[in-house]
């Protein structure tokens, strides 16, 4: 039976705390088979851009073509002018003509020098044919932008604006052979109205132009982040096999660290280390997907518990009858490029590569340990995986060490850790590699769905002074500040009649021109208004901004008395858009046991689920047990070689297979009333308004109800809450369930995952929201910088929010926290030893 009791108000669930599994033991036969399922191919578009950027770093990818190389033909100003009279001239003329512009630009074009096969290729693409590629065309786009720029111009639309600044941003974008004709016509119109533009009322309505703005993204080529071109720089340089590297690795989170390994085994065998195995296994299906040889390392106790893929194994048994591959020899590992380990096994790994070092001509300064997030456990005083961190220093005879983490402590923090390494190892050489990146703003809130800034929480200098230090030293905060209510900050700051900004930070002297205008300048441009600002002007100033209206996630207009932004299941379901949410919690359960409080799913239509689930459950019970007679009579046919029985069902079994037909035709369909599932239809006709687009629901289909009714070993709970679009991740839970909330959680079919603190490191999972429970008030500073990087991880400027329910945790956020558990570990544990 469902172990729920509804009375009054009060619901007792069973269930069990979340904690990311950190155990140190093999890979399951799931975790095996879910590294062959193919990467996207857009990911693996970004994958290979990373790979050819380890050999040139200006390397660029991009989804959108210019005609060039839609066409696929070579460069020549003869072939760019020839593409331009054919596909872009008349365009432009019409373009002009409309809108009365005074612009000439004929090219002459001598035929006979044109290759006549392009001259065919470019002929028979007709325009018939390209008109229907506008989206896939660069220089299409771009003309259809400047189309609606003068569109909305000559109506007086203040949205010619947008299209302005968006051409000024895609012009500077680095598209391959882009055609220069068509760039010369566009910096002519932008030149024709570029006194018009304002820069005040460019970043008055920074939201709609900027981060709202989908196409700056959506048009933006694929290029390494700058800190993949400093770690690529170290490791290409010849004369890093002759000294020993550490390398403290910072950067933010979703950009692209946790896939630099596989760019860096081009040049070197690499050992990735991770204490959360669903990372290792995330980066064993990445490199699969480019080729690249890999082997596992997961619970070993010595290095016959080791296991290659099939790209890397060497020697192995044949096939009879397929020729494939049958039977690996695992001790061979001579081919392997990328071992990915646990903490355990790092010891057991690092000695297996290094045995083959010989016989490939090579030595350990030929290897990378890249470990990733380091600082794992490292939150708790005492943990069963600090034993084996302490080990793996010590006894670490790779040269070459890269400690990768978005929170990683500063290089003065962690001196202990920095002298062991050099005590273990010769002519060591330190490097710090550092990075931010704000191309997206992520909304963070206090529990009354206010904005968080510095300048809307700090009424004391001070407090401010600190603040702004501890942000502009640690710039992965920038993209948690809301970019709508700073710009707001910024023009009212301008415009104040009883304040005055110093002349060189006045706005129109500031930003020089609107190519100077983006995300990541507005927001350095905040932080130093802030910083002029004297000690005497801040009251003034606070108490100004303080009294105007922030609240940063809207109310439910038809509940206005009980929206808070927290009613994640009724009244407030409406607020998470665009994707999934993570809340992230201690006490999981409190958690569940709200979202079932809330949803007032009535007693009876409990019970007709419990019963209908409780019916299933003996159906199912019955089909295994009918499918395993099956499968023992069929297979002992098979030993015995009786192929002919095979063809035809036997008495007993034809009994058997009607049976199970009979069985599957009483099997009761189950499903719970859409008006509980957040953000249907039947949802928001209840609670709010169904016109509203965006909410986000979840996708569970017929097909998957089912597969979570067959789940066994499940309490009911469980599975009802999957039916809302709810799921957890609890290592307490079979595998089956772990397996399925993770796959339903990669596809988005679930509306939202509750979760440990634990959980936090490595999910690559899509979320567009996260709740930051009150019972996490001991979180370390870099775990919850950790927890806010699961929100805005893909490419697309969506709506984002990261919604705290302890206020406390402001602070853990904006000022620097001293004594860091993380640091002293680091310095207790990655040590030489005595």
């Amino acid at each position: 039976m469902f172990s729920i009791k509804i009375e009054s108000k009060n619901i007792y669930i069973d269930i069990i705390n979340n904690n990311m599994n950190l155990s140190q033991r093999k890979l399951n036969k799931s975790e095996w088979n879910s590294v062959e399922i193919p990467v996207s191919l857009q990911e693996k578009n970004v994958i290979n851009m990373i790979v050819q950027g380890y050999h040139d770093l200006n390397y660029t990818f991009n989804e959108t073509l210019s005609l060039m190389g839609y066409l696929k033909i070579e460069y020549s100003e003869v072939n760019e002018n020839y593409i331009y009279s054919v596909y872009l001239e008349d365009k432009i003329k019409k373009i002009n003509k409309k809108y009365e512009i005074d612009y000439n630009n004929r090219v002459s074009i001598d035929r006979k020098k044109i290759n006549k096969i392009n001259i065919m290729r470019i002929d028979n693409n007709s325009k018939d044919i390209l008109k229907k590629e506008t989206d896939d065309i660069y220089e299409f786009k771009l003309l259809d932008f400047v189309s609606k720029l003068l569109k909305y111009k000559h109506s007086s639309n203040y949205k010619w604006c947008v299209y302005f600044y968006t051409l000024c941003r895609l012009i500077k974008y680095d598209i391959y052979n882009v055609n220069k004709q068509c760039i010369h016509f566009i910096k002519y119109i932008l030149d024709l109205y570029m006194n018009e533009v304002e820069i005040t009322a460019i970043i008055a309505k920074g939201k709609e132009f900027i981060e709202c703005n989908e196409n700056l993204l959506k048009y933006a080529p694929n290029k390494l982040y700058t800190h993949q071109k400093d770690i690529f720089t170290i490791f290409r340089k010849t004369e890093v096999r002759r000294s020993s590297n550490l390398v403290l690795y910072m950067a933010p989170t979703a950009t692209g660290k946790t896939l630099t390994p596989i760019a860096l085994s081009e040049n070197h065998r690499i050992i990735f280390v991770c204490a959360a195995r669903h990372v290792g296994v995330a980066l064993a299906k990445s490199a699969i997907s480019v080729g690249k040889k890999i082997a596992f390392a997961f619970g070993c106790d010595t290095a016959d518990d080791i296991r290659l893929h099939y790209y890397a194994a060497k020697t192995y048994e044949k096939h009879r009858r397929t020729g494939g591959i049958f039977k690996v020899d695992n001790s061979d590992g001579i081919n392997v490029e990328i071992m990915i380990c646990d903490i355990k096994s790092y010891l057991c790994a690092m000695r297996y590569m290094m045995s083959f070092n010989d016989e490939l001509n090579q030595t350990n300064n030929d290897m990378i340990m890249f470990w990733d997030e380091p600082t794992i456990t490292l939150d708790y005083e005492s943990h069963e995986c600090h034993e084996y961190i302490s080990k793996n220093w010590q006894e670490n005879e790779i040269p070459n060490i890269v400690l990768s983490s978005a929170t990683l402590p500063d290089e003065i923090e962690i001196g202990d850790t920095i002298s062991g390494f050099k005590m273990n190892f010769e002519n060591s050489i330190i490097h710090k590699i550092s990075s931010s990146e704000c191309k997206k703003s992520i909304q963070l809130t206090n529990t009354s769905g206010e904005v968080i800034l510095p300048h809307l929480v700090y009424k004391k200098y001070d407090d401010l002074q600190k603040c702004i230090h501890h942000c502009i030293h640690n710039r992965t905060i920038f993209r948690y500040l809301d970019l709508h209510y700073i710009c707001i900050f910024i023009v009212l700051l301008n415009e104040d009649d009883k304040y005055t900004i110093i002349p060189e930070l006045q706005i129109r002297d500031y930003f020089e021109s609107i190519y100077d205008i983006d995300m990541e300048s507005i927001k350095d441009y905040y932080f130093k208004l802030l910083q002029s600002i004297p000690v005497d002007s801040w009251d003034y100033i606070y108490t100004k901004f303080k009294t105007m209206n922030h609240i940063a996630i809207e109310k439910n207009k038809y509940y206005k008395d009980i929206s808070n932004g927290m009613n994640i299941t009724t009244c407030d379901a409406f607020t998470l858009t665009d994707g999934p949410t993570i809340f992230i919690a201690d006490n999981v359960e409190k958690i569940a046991k709200y979202c079932i409080q809330q949803s007032k799913i009535p007693q009876h239509e409990i019970s007709k689920i419990n019963n209908d689930i409780q019916f299933n459950n003996k159906i199912n019970h019955e089909i295994i047990k009918i499918t395993k007679t099956l499968e023992d009579i069929i297979q002992k046919d098979i030993d015995a070689g009786n192929e002919k029985k095979l063809q035809k069902d036997s008495p007993e079994t034809k009994q058997l297979r009607n049976k199970l037909n009979e069985l599957n035709k009483i099997y009761k369909e189950i499903s719970i009333d859409k008006i509980y599932v957040p953000n249907s239809l039947s949802h928001l006709h209840k609670w709010c308004d169904e016109s509203i687009k965006n909410g986000f629901s979840s996708n569970i289909t017929n097909i998957d109800v089912q597969r979570i009714m067959e789940l066994p070993n499940i309490e009911d709970i469980w599975k009802l809450l999957l039916l809302m679009g709810i799921g957890l991740f609890s290592k307490d839970k079979p595998i089956e369930y772990t397996e399925i909330v993770k796959e339903f959680a990669d596809n988005q079919k679930l509306y939202l995952i509750i979760a440990n603190g634990d959980y936090i490191y490595g999910t690559n999972y899509q979320f567009c929201h996260a709740f930051i429970g009150r019972d996490l008030s001991n979180i370390t500073q870099e775990k919850i910088i950790q927890a806010m990087g699961r929100v805005g991880r893909n490419k697309l400027q969506q709506t984002y929010s990261i919604r705290l329910r302890n206020d406390d945790l402001v602070n853990k956020i904006l000022v620097k926290e001293e004594n860091k558990i993380e640091v002293y570990n680091m310095n207790k544990l990655f040590t030489c030893g005595e």
